[in-house]
């Protein structure tokens, strides 16, 4: 209608594309690009392109699984997934299972609100948090261990959070 081109992208390769034109990235060939929020995701920038793979499905880190015999996501067969322990959800499942309060001041805890837990010493929050760098760091140096990429970038809402679980993520 307006004579413009249109593409159309999946969010996390747009995301790596962006770490490309605008980011971290923008003289690097080889980096891995991995969003950690709702869920889990990411792209794979290689020999100077986006890397889709032979179906288009490259990057999808959050199928990776990380606990055997671990629970499932709802209506999907991926038992032990990054997704299910180290997406926004994730965290919540760890912190609860690690003591931590199912309601702060009436409401179900967020990422905003674990993190200022984890920052004010609750031990469920860094306890959670530290499972969060440690799921994460599998899936990670695994894929570093295949691709040998130049530089790794983590996205996100949860990438807010990094200094919660950077000590585990090595």
């Amino acid at each position: 209608r307006f004579r413009l081109p249109v593409f159309i992208e999946k969010d996390t390769n747009a995301c790596c594309l962006a770490e490309k034109v605008f980011g971290n990235c923008k003289h690097e060939s080889d980096f891995l690009y991995m969003t950690v929020s709702n869920g889990v995701g990411g792209g794979f920038f290689l020999n100077n392109a986006l890397y889709y793979g032979a179906y288009g499905y490259a990057g999808e880190y959050g199928m990776c699984v990380v606990k055997e015999g671990g629970a499932a996501l709802e209506n999907r067969g991926h038992k032990g997934s990054l997704e299910m322990y180290a997406s926004g959800r994730g965290l919540l499942r760890n912190y609860l299972e690690c003591g931590g309060l199912p309601e702060i001041n009436g409401a179900t805890p967020d990422g905003k609100i674990l993190i200022e837990l984890a920052k004010n010493g609750d031990p469920a929050a860094q306890k959670a948090f530290a499972l969060e760098g440690y799921y994460l760091g599998k899936v990670i140096a695994a894929a570093c261990n295949l691709l040998d990429p130049k530089k790794v970038v983590i996205g996100g809402g949860l990438s807010l959070a990094f200094d919660c679980y950077k000590e585990s993520l090595y």
